[in-house]
């Protein structure tokens, strides 16, 4: 008998670490134990059930709108454009069961975006009390991609998307059509349990859920039709989800962006700013045409050493800091404008970030100098709080092989800025704008130079929410809820336009930022991928805020309509 204790002792450990191994291999899907008083978790763990089972079909999905090719920086596509919109509304229609949705474009140059209307739960619900209301941003144009001349290893057509070691790979299968399609089944997940009796009837709750989706085609180039769009939907957008009960009709309380990321697959990552960006050209001309270097060296005046001058005048030469005057006007230094919050950030970047001298390895550089280093050695200062002023771009001659002995007719700068909360991006551009028309006027037209400015279609607005403010504080339960790690908040350099057109567009919803794209995907780059299991990740954190508004009063109650 003692035999037969001990055996069975044994046996129940195995078992009870075979379940544990399995609980630490899929945390996304592990079923939450149910709390009294929260019926919201019964929910949530019959959806991720019902998802685990339809997983494949949601991944065949994805698969299949990577395989349109909408790039927006391209022409003549728009075929494949009218088929990524068509999968988008039947998907949302047919799928998701949403009683509204809509192609629409600003003008018949631009490129469609998809909208659609969703309500959940119960639709007897009679005041604004009883309604949660949230809209969602993504965007389902691309990059451009050449397999073969990008350097592309897994396929020889970057939308041909294939399947290996885990991982989806293909243009867009991250930015952003992972996150786009992660939505969707979340959305098609929770309408078929609603339809289905996985829930207790008595835990179905009283009340409703209003989604709101946007997503656009011109993301990739700026999003130059984002804020017309919008100007001509408000009502649409922001306002409530059944035009058949205005009574109803609660404004969006949030906005959720799926464009954006975390830090890698086990590191959630509250994004709590982005800085925005501008961009800007200058052409110098020298001759009409290209002349002989020997007979003409020494009298005609050579655009690309014009441009060699001026980009050195960017620039001071003792701290390569930024030399255009009015170009930090509004800057305050990181710590003074954030306070606390900035040894917050740097914290928690510390805990997630390679050392530096890792990062630069990794890029192939010996260390990372650039920018104002000497003014502010710490990384992420320069990565996340400081402005830029970037040669993204120089061309003048010819450079390929051997030699041609003549002197250029014209060169041209591209310059990328990515400017920082305080700072105006009119104000910026002005700025660039007189200081390189004084450059040209004191020292490039007695050469007998002639200069030509613009300001590229490549714009935005910085971005930012307080790291403790209410929508960031339910965004970090609810990713602390599917990751096991701590949620570090976090910020980024780059710029997403959309993000401020919408904050200032919903005001005063808040803008905050759920989305899942990783550095080790190689956005815009070749190999672009995302794994399945990060897919599934998102597609369960997507339900897990969905079910907190459908069950819970998590904002506040709006205010009357008449003050909007």
């Amino acid at each position: 008998m003692q035999r037969a204790g001990v055996s069975l002792v044994l046996l129940l450990a195995v078992i009870l670490s075979f379940i544990g191994c399995l609980a630490s291999h899929g945390r996304a899907w592990s079923l939450p134990f149910r709390r009294r008083g929260e019926p919201w978790r019964e929910a949530l763990a019959a959806a991720k059930v019902q998802y685990a089972a339809q997983r494949e079909t949601h991944w065949e999905r994805w698969a299949a709108l990577v395989r349109q090719r909408t790039v927006s920086s391209e022409i003549d596509n728009e075929e494949e454009f009218q088929r990524a919109t068509d999968l988008l509304r039947r998907w949302l229609a047919e799928e998701a069961g949403c009683v509204d949705v809509q192609v629409v474009r600003r003008d018949n140059h631009s490129r469609p975006a998809v909208l659609a209307s969703c309500g959940f739960g119960d639709a007897s619900a009679t005041d604004t009390s009883s309604v949660s209301s949230i809209l969602f941003y993504g965007h389902y144009d691309v990059q451009p991609a050449s397999a073969v001349a990008d350097g592309w290893t897994v396929t020889d057509d970057a939308f041909a998307p294939v399947t290996r070691d885990g991982k989806l790979y293909g243009r867009g299968v991250s930015d952003d059509k992972g996150g786009v399609m992660a939505l969707l089944a979340a959305l098609h997940t929770m309408r078929a349990v609603e339809q289905s009796d996985l829930v207790d009837p008595h835990h179905r709750g009283s009340r409703r859920l209003c989604v709101k989706v946007l997503f656009e085609g011109e993301e990739e180039i700026g999003s130059p039709s984002l804020t017309a769009l919008i100007a001509q939907h408000p009502s649409y957008l922001f306002g409530g989800c059944d035009r058949a009960a205005d009574a109803i009709a609660t404004p969006v309380q949030a906005v959720i962006s799926v464009d954006g990321g975390q830090f890698d697959e086990r590191t959630a990552q509250l994004v709590c700013g982005m800085r925005g960006a501008a961009a800007w050209e200058v052409v110098l001309h020298g001759a009409a045409r290209d002349v002989h270097s020997g007979a003409w060296g020494g009298a005609v005046p050579n655009p690309a050493q014009a441009l060699a001058m001026l980009v050195a005048a960017l620039y001071h030469a003792e701290n390569h800091s930024v030399a255009v005057p009015g170009f930090y006007d509004g800057v305050l230094p990181p710590a003074e404008r954030y306070g606390g919050d900035h040894e917050r950030f740097l914290r928690a970047a510390s805990r997630a970030m390679p050392p530096e001298r890792q990062l630069a390895t990794h890029l192939g550089v010996s260390a990372l100098g650039g920018g104002e280093r000497s003014l502010y050695p710490h990384l992420v200062d320069r990565l996340w709080f400081r402005p830029t002023l970037e040669v993204v771009g120089m061309g003048s001659g010819y450079y390929g092989p051997g030699i041609k002995t003549a002197i250029p007719a014209r060169a041209t700068l591209k310059l990328s800025m990515r400017l920082v909360p305080g700072q105006r991006r009119a104000a910026v551009l002005a700025a660039v704008r007189r200081y390189v028309e004084r450059f040209c006027a004191m020292h490039l037209q007695a050469m007998g130079i002639r200069c030509e400015q613009y300001a590229l279609p490549f714009a935005a607005d910085p971005y930012e929410l307080p790291i403790d403010h209410p929508l960031n504080r339910l965004l970090e339960q609810v990713l602390r809820g599917e990751y096991s790690r701590r949620v570090l908040p976090m910020r980024s350099g780059a710029s997403i336009p959309a993000l401020s057109m919408l904050q200032e567009a919903a005001a005063p919803a808040p803008v905050g930022t759920l989305a899942f794209s990783t550095e080790a995907d190689n956005l815009h780059g070749p190999d672009e991928s995302m794994t399945l299991s990060r897919f599934d990740k998102a597609v369960a954190t997507y339900l897990h805020l969905l079910y907190r508004m459908r069950f819970e009063a998590v904002f506040p109650p709006p205010p009357p309509r008449d003050e909007l």
